[in-house]
């Protein structure tokens, strides 16, 4: 791994979170021995003896890589939400009681299907300041807790960065076997949103408030013109901006029989359409291309954070932006070394993401796809490559057809690869196994790609002509509701899905 250190760096950091989150060990041993396992390697490595031989190298690179390891272990086990972290007591103490709590709003709330009319239900996090439970003092309390929010459908409703105090029960969620015992799994706050009390607005940061005004706002123009599809703009949300919790759940569930669910992760797809819609603008200005970074940067980390931090999303922002990168320093892009660097970067900053399925699964369907579309395409390729002996050029009609038939071919290499990777682990965590998920994917898979691209369209363009933001809107339905359509039929066949 001399050519990809950040894949060796990538492996160790992920070893040692996992023994973080696993492994009960006093913090101070483990600083102690990271500050002694990063001496040794400072002292064995080359960069202390350039001229230094193949043992020593060795040696030193074992040593990092311990090091490594211990580093991320003790960062994880410091880490507020470490399952096994012995600090002070857990909200989840006060499951079953009624309470109080006053804290920060700490996402964008999405609104979800109410019970009746004249109610509203949302969801959100909420940095937990303090607590107060029925009868008693308030005491502080931290850490984030998820909250369900039933209120009226007027009035003023919880935003990003307000202090509210409300009124509620936490509730505690039976943990699937094997799944880790950590508070943001188990436990949510069922809130009165009818008795609840705005405090105080501007608590959070500036960036995030307008990356989520930005993200209303755009929720907003998806929706001009076809107010009278509200299915269909709903599909539309949660597929561009990650509005998820809006899908009907008839739809959902078509959708996660097919195995077609992923296209609502804010992915590569989405980062690809708008990183490429951001670099189609500065060349067409004449930026040169080592400097595209530096628009794509701000703009796509806003829209990661806009959509949610989901973890598909971070990775996808992560890899564009290192694979953008590489031209401003020399280098050519490689993939492994982005997804490594991009696995690095949110378990530093959050290591119980490996805990996460929603990780896991993004990062072994990007490894599949590195490592097996070039195996599945290799047929197509030789298959659809022109005869090197023919003498006369081929004709414009059938230089089309073997285009469109590359494009084909590498499709279905495309859906097979991200198949294998993904079928194992599906069927292990949700016990399902869908065969019609490839056929499925090579008819949804270019419709979604379509539906982000004239999204992305109706979002430019509906800030200086609201018409043109109709006409884009209006083709969302269209190609939504074919969509839609095909995800049911597939799911109605007679083994779909086992």
């Amino acid at each position: 791994m001399h050519r990809r250190p950040l894949i060796g760096l990538a492996l160790a950091y992920g070893a040692g979170t996992w023994l973080g989150l696993t492994w009960r060990v006093p913090v101070w041993a483990l600083w102690s021995g990271a500050a002694a396992a990063w001496a040794a390697a400072w002292a064995a490595g080359p960069a202390a003896r350039p001229a230094a031989g193949a043992a020593r190298r060795v040696a030193g690179g074992t040593l990092t890589a311990a090091a490594v390891v211990l580093t991320a272990w003790t960062a994880a086990r410091v880490h507020p939400f470490n399952p096994t972290a012995t600090g002070p007591a857990s909200l989840a103490e006060l499951a079953g009681a009624p309470l109080e709590i006053e804290g920060v709003v700490a996402d964008d709330p999405e609104s979800v299907a109410a019970a009746h009319g004249r109610a509203a239900a949302r969801r959100f996090r909420m940095r937990v300041e303090r607590v107060r439970v029925a009868g008693g003092v308030w005491t502080a309390r931290a850490g984030r807790l998820p909250v369900r929010w039933l209120g009226p459908s007027r009035g003023w409703a919880p935003r990003y960065g307000e202090r509210w105090r409300m009124r509620g029960v936490i509730e505690s969620r039976a943990r699937p076997e094997g799944e880790p015992d950590t508070l943001g799994r188990r436990c949510v706050l069922r809130a009165d949103g009818w008795s609840a009390r705005f405090v105080a607005a501007g608590q959070g940061w500036w960036w995030p408030e307008a990356c989520y005004a930005a993200r209303r706002a755009a929720a907003r123009c998806l929706a001009a013109g076809v107010e009278d599809h509200p299915a269909a703009v709903a599909v539309v949300k949660a597929l561009l901006l990650g509005y998820r919790l809006e899908l009907p759940h008839t739809t959902r569930q078509v959708f996660a029989l097919t195995n077609t669910l992923h296209i609502f992760a804010i992915s590569g797809t989405h980062v690809m359409v708008m990183a490429g819609l951001i670099v189609f603008a500065l060349n067409a200005v004449g930026v040169a291309r080592p400097y595209w970074v530096a628009a794509l940067a701000p703009l796509l980390a806003g829209y990661t954070l806009a959509t949610g931090l989901q973890a598909s999303a971070v990775r996808a922002c992560v890899m564009a932006l290192v694979y953008w990168s590489a031209p401003a320093v020399g280098r050519r892009p490689d993939t492994l070394s982005a997804l490594a660097l991009a696995a690095l970067a949110i378990l530093a900053a959050a290591p119980t993401q490996l805990l996460d399925l929603g990780f896991i699964l993004s990062f072994a369907v990007v490894l599949g796809l590195a490592l097996l579309y070039p195996r599945f395409y290799e047929p197509v390729r030789r298959w659809t490559a022109p005869d090197p002996l023919r003498v006369q050029p081929e004709g414009r009609p059938a230089r089309w057809a073997r285009a469109a038939a590359r494009a084909a071919g590498s499709l279905a290499a495309l859906s097979c690869a991200a198949w294998a990777a993904s079928a194992p682990l599906t069927a292990h965590c949700f016990g399902t196994f869908s065969p019609i998920s490839v056929p499925a994917n090579l008819a949804i898979v270019p419709l979604a790609f379509l539906a982000i691209l004239a999204g992305c369209l109706a979002l430019l363009s509906g800030p200086c002509l609201l018409l043109a933001a109709d006409v884009f809107n209006h083709a969302n339905v269209a190609l939504v509701s074919l969509m839609v359509g095909l995800a049911e039929r597939a799911a109605a066949l007679p083994g779909a899905a086992w």
